[in-house]
């Protein structure tokens, strides 16, 4: 609100501030936040002075509100917003824009068209650039041989992953970033396909809602509206929507996301209690 409303009219003007969170969601967030930090630091023997912390922001795709936003686990114990205020190495939650980028490209620089059945080899391998050389590795320290753009996405596996994003050009992947919401400045290095990128959680909640809404972006919020004390609106939020992708790419990108709960690294999900 600072661009509109000045810090003394919140707190001298009665102002009325209408969000979009929702009471019951949020209560619920809260509480399945603290449970499941309090259940890790009994795993794994985590006493005071030392605790973990966690964040949870959710949204509903089709009009871009915030329904639940928590900092943290306890405000009374530190009202630093994990959610507003910190941004952390996002990882291989960042490959699906990577992924995207060379769908779109739509084919290799030998002309081969990119899509899930795009072959590709899971090898050692090394890439030069600018007199620098990047040496990825996989996480299993395995390699699979000759596979499918799909299994390498839905296994997520480096190195595959790695071998398109610089082919398609590093360059592509950090523009279609910024056209999905990022706001960040992405650096055009090759790690930056398996996510050696710094992201607030509520950029990466901006591109998964864009995946949600088959390449329509609209900036999340939530404020619904601000009224003065004579009842008058003097600010309202509407936001704006814009086709930022193709739906034809997206619901490409869908399924092979939908292939990862299945088959892939998430396919343990239903014993989480998610359905898939």
């Amino acid at each position: 609100l600072s661009d509109r409303i000045t810090a003394e009219d919140l707190s001298n003007q009665g102002l009325k501030i209408y969000t979009t969170l929702d009471v019951i969601y949020q209560r619920m967030a809260d509480i399945a936040l603290y449970k499941d930090v309090v259940a890790l630091e009994a795993k794994y023997k985590i006493q005071r002075p030392l605790r973990l912390e966690g964040l949870l922001v959710s949204a509903s795709p089709k009009n871009g509100f915030i329904r639940a936003l928590i900092g943290g686990r306890n405000y009374t114990d530190t009202t630093f917003n994990r959610v507003l205020n910190m941004k952390r190495q996002v990882g291989s939650s960042f490959k699906p824009v990577a992924y995207l980028a060379a769908l779109m490209k739509g084919e290799d620089t030998h002309g081969k068209k990119i899509n899930p059945a795009y072959m590709v080899t899971d090898e050692p391998w090394k890439y030069e650039y600018d007199k620098k050389e990047w040496t990825p590795h996989n996480y299993e320290k395995t390699w699979r041989g000759s596979i499918t753009l799909f299994e390498g996405f839905v296994n997520s596996i480096n190195i595959p992953m790695a071998k398109i994003a610089t082919d398609i050009g590093i360059e592509n992947v950090t523009a279609l970033g910024e056209q999905l919401g990022i706001t960040t400045k992405l650096r055009s290095i090759p790690a930056l396909c398996l996510g050696a990128v710094e992201l607030s959680a509520m950029e990466l909640l901006q591109v998964y809602s864009v995946f949600a809404n088959r390449g329509e972006k609209r900036d999340l919020t939530t404020i619904r509206a601000v009224i003065d004390a004579s009842g008058r609106t003097i600010a309202s939020y509407n936001p704006q929507t814009t086709q930022v992708v193709d739906a034809k790419y997206i619901d490409i990108l869908n399924l092979m996301l939908h292939g990862v709960t299945i088959e892939g690294t998430a396919k343990s999900l239903p014993q989480l209690g998610y359905s898939k």
